[in-house]
């Protein structure tokens, strides 16, 4: 239960990003609505049922789909003779058949959708449970953005990745950040991102000192080493929320590079929540 009420928390702080005041002229990015990584002991899951991992709220305007994408690091790796960890997206009380989950390497489990929703407020949850005996995890990130549309009306495939999203990149290791560029986290894009005419990111990165000012650092997403167009910014206490998008092509492989400084001189460590791609658009008024 503490865990779930301190990923509410969370959730409510950084509620308000997609405002108007964020809106460049021709763009209408959707609400981020995000949990970086937890602090605290890891979740026994066991096979007694799906337990609460993380929630927030998503309010869809009922304007293309919802992409909600959610992360789980295993303690143990799959394979080591310990139970089998599975992790599924809830909405409303029912879990998602939209929502697909794959592992990365052997420690890693991410799961993720483009979802429809109905306009009004959901309910979100991330829920896991264990087969063959305990599964220690933690739940590290769960983010949604609506209003959003894929080249194809529903997402598929059987890549490395749920066909929702085609990268994602989770690390907790700090990087000491400066006036000059650094670089904090890196990811490739998965096969089949060049089905789609156009690249989000999404990305959240915070201070290991809570007095920190997120006005004061910068950042700046790159794929294939050319600059993404930022379309949204939230800054919520000791950390800074980021969307940007490519309205390109880019094809598998290619690197996306987040890049940080502080403004005004000094340095400061910071900390990757999440960095999530998606081979989507956002959905236009007409």
């Amino acid at each position: 239960m503490a865990l779930a009420a301190l990923g509410c928390a969370a959730a409510t702080a950084v509620a308000g990003c997609g405002s108007d005041e964020d809106e460049p002229p021709g763009s209408t990015p959707g609400r981020v609505q995000s949990i970086g990584e937890l602090a605290g002991p890891t979740i026994p899951l066991d096979e007694s049922g799906f337990d609460l991992l993380l929630a927030l709220t998503v309010e869809a305007t009922g304007e293309g789909r919802t992409l909600i994408a959610a992360e789980v690091r295993l303690s143990r790796p799959q394979g080591s003779g310990a139970g089998v960890a599975e992790v599924r997206i809830s909405i409303d009380g029912d879990r998602s058949r939209e929502a697909e989950a794959r592992i990365i390497g052997d420690d890693r489990l991410v799961v993720a959708c483009g979802c429809e929703l109905e306009p009004g407020e959901h309910d979100v949850e991330l829920q896991g449970r264990s087969v063959g005996g305990v599964s220690p995890v933690a739940a590290r990130s769960l983010v949604a953005l609506d209003g959003i549309e894929y080249a194809t009306e529903t997402p598929s495939g059987s890549g490395p990745l749920p066909p929702a999203i085609n990268g994602s990149e989770l690390e907790t290791d700090p990087v000491l950040v400066s006036e000059a560029p650094t670089s904090v986290a890196q990811l490739e894009l998965a096969d089949g991102s060049s089905s789609s005419e156009n690249l989000l990111v999404i990305a959240e990165v915070g201070s290991t000192r809570s007095s920190a000012d997120p006005r004061g650092i910068a950042l700046q997403a790159t794929v294939g080493g050319e600059e993404a167009t930022r379309i949204a910014s939230l800054e919520a206490a000791a950390s800074k929320i980021e969307t940007y998008t490519v309205a390109a092509a880019p094809s598998a492989g290619e690197t996306v590079d987040l890049i940080g400084n502080i403004v005004g001189g000094g340095s400061t460590e910071l900390d990757l929540r999440y960095l999530v791609t998606c081979a989507c658009g956002l959905e236009t008024e007409p």
